[in-house]
């Protein structure tokens, strides 16, 4: 669900004795999201009592958290959640409420994957949202033992941080991925090989490293598709093949990793986004006489992004293997 209505109230809380006021976390959010989204998880703990809280960012396939007061093995700042295994998508979807002391009670909260591994047992959680109720993401947070209820004007406090949080969110995501763009080109020069102008495999893994470390730090995610050329004549082949794919990507990083294949990396973890621009890719080689085949994966099925790319290069090896059967 990539979008969501919600009725929201402008009523604001106040914080516990000893917290901070929802909304002094605002005074130092210029600085950027990240900072904001520390803060904000830290005013959610405080008020609560629930240990475990987070801002995470929506990215269709997953959720990838950019602050958390106490980080778990599977909730850790810049490492992508699968979506469909989480409670925020059945409170986002609307398959239960935005606070729950005892998921128990709530079967499809009690249901969900990330429930079951972690044995999550209280959930408190609303969505951050842009402008016209585009989803950006979800403040939410958990404990391992039931709770009883929840402070008064929890749910009241939740919604307006959600709602100062979410246009900041977009704004500096936007900033953010513009600094991005720039440090991934810097790098990509940086590591260029003499025949391409493009990193080759050494400079790739490199460029890679500094994705992962980056995307840490923005909240962003990435997929890796490899390309394979086919079968490769001459240098000038190579030359050729690799810029019409360059030409063809503007948005998209690319890399010769070996005589005959080419790397993308990628924004986001969406399948039709992938797709799209691995079908891009092999269109464009087609017309120009070159047998390609491409495959892909995303930073979601593995732990770190050279994982991503050894399993695209897998995938690759098979789909290769299947074409080979078939001709």
């Amino acid at each position: 669900m990539t979008t969501a209505s919600f009725a929201t109230t402008t009523a604001v809380a106040t914080a516990p004795t000893g917290g901070r006021q929802p909304g002094s976390w605002w005074v130092s959010a210029g600085s950027g999201s990240s900072e904001a989204a520390r803060d904000a998880v830290d005013l959610a703990s405080r008020f609560t009592g629930l240990p475990v809280w987070h801002v995470s960012r929506f990215l269709g396939a997953a959720a990838q958290p950019i602050a958390v007061t106490r980080e778990q093995p599977w909730l850790q700042t810049g490492v992508p959640i699968p979506w469909n295994d989480t409670i925020c998508r059945r409170m986002v979807s609307r398959l239960g409420p935005t606070l729950v002391p005892d998921i128990a009670a709530v079967p499809n909260y009690a249901q969900a994957p990330i429930a079951l591994r972690h044995g999550i047992r209280a959930y408190a959680g609303v969505p951050v949202l842009a402008a016209g109720d585009r989803l950006l993401g979800v403040l939410a947070g958990c404990d391992h033992e039931p709770r009883g209820p929840l402070p008064e004007l929890t749910e009241q406090m939740l919604w307006t941080v959600a709602r100062l949080l979410g246009p900041l969110l977009e704004a500096v995501g936007e900033r953010d991925l513009a600094a991005l763009a720039a440090d991934r080109r810097e790098a990509q020069r940086r590591a260029g090989e003499t025949l391409t102008r493009l990193p080759g495999r050494r400079g790739w893994g490199l460029l890679l490293d500094g994705e992962e470390r980056r995307g840490r730090m923005n909240g962003n995610a990435s997929s890796i598709a490899v390309v394979d050329l086919g079968f490769i004549h001459s240098a000038v082949e190579i030359q050729r093949a690799v810029r019409l794919v360059d030409e063809a990507l503007t948005d998209v990083v690319t890399a010769r990793l070996s005589t005959r294949q080419v790397g993308l990396l990628l924004d986001g973890l969406v399948a039709t986004r992938v797709d799209a621009v691995a079908a891009t890719a092999l269109t464009r080689l087609a017309a120009a006489g070159y047998r390609a085949t491409a495959a892909w994966a995303s930073r979601t099925e593995a732990t770190s992004l050279r994982g991503t790319w050894a399993l695209a290069e897998k995938r690759l090896f098979d789909a290769r293997r299947r074409t080979r059967a078939t001709t």
